[in-house]
């Protein structure tokens, strides 16, 4: 694989309107979680948000480059130390890196 092929320039706007930013995604749950709270303050928000979507965009990363921890790092944009450490933070396995008994 090039270089180019494991990190992509970014998407620019589509002309396809029907696919959802994530942007307008994240605000419209935010939107549904503020009406369900009702008159209850919110606790630990951020860390909610951050780990909800943290967790399938490193399931999504690493499957696309078949658990190659390099190439999802470079992906990314941040380094394999990093992305281990987030792997086991949410308890993600690698079956490249489990040894096979």
């Amino acid at each position: 694989m090039s270089p180019a092929s494991i990190n992509p320039t970014p998407v620019q706007n589509s002309a396809d309107e029907s696919i959802p930013k994530i942007d307008v995604t994240v605000r419209k749950a935010l939107e549904r979680y503020f009406q369900t709270l009702g008159d209850e303050k919110p606790h630990a928000l951020y860390d909610m948000v951050v780990s909800a979507a943290e967790r399938p965009l490193l399931e999504y990363v690493m499957a696309r480059y078949s658990g190659n921890v390099s190439h999802a790092a470079l992906a990314l944009g941040i380094t394999r130390n990093t992305l281990r450490k987030k792997l086991a933070l949410h308890a993600i396995a690698n079956p490249h890196l489990t040894p096979k008994l």
